[in-house]
């Protein structure tokens, strides 16, 4: 019998992200301030309007990416929710219910494609009682 290696636990989700959201914040300063002292080099007046704009031009860094990140990071448990909401669904569709089952089938397909209709296409559904 061969032995299953266990997976190595990898950072929480939390964690993840706040790592990754304190990294890119550094990183955009840092570019920033080297940006700064490049353009104050030069005595070009599109270079010194940039200079004279690197706090706008760090803030527009920060909320493109950091929207981006937290896009990334809040689409993961959405998606996984609307992966059972599916399951759960099929499962509610496919299994012969009785006369009570028909009703709690039809109220829990209602409340479901009210909740979220953005998640799952609404599902046509006619209790057969």
């Amino acid at each position: 019998m061969g032995v299953i290696p266990i997976k190595k636990q990898s950072f929480p989700i939390e964690v993840k992200s706040f790592i990754i959201l304190l990294l890119y914040s550094i990183i955009g300063l840092i570019i920033t301030m080297l940006l700064q002292y490049v353009f104050s080099l030069f005595h070009n007046p599109i270079v010194k309007w940039l200079y004279w704009r690197s706090d706008a031009i760090y803030i527009l860094y920060l909320i493109v990416g950091l929207s981006y990140i937290f896009y990334y990071y809040w689409k993961k448990p959405w998606d996984c929710l609307k992966s059972v909401l599916s399951s759960l669904l099929f499962r509610i569709k496919s299994k012969p219910f009785g006369s009570v089952g028909v009703q709690i089938k039809s109220i829990s397909i209602l409340v479901l494609n009210k909740i979220f209709v953005d998640l799952i296409p609404p599902l046509q559904f006619s209790p057969q009682i």
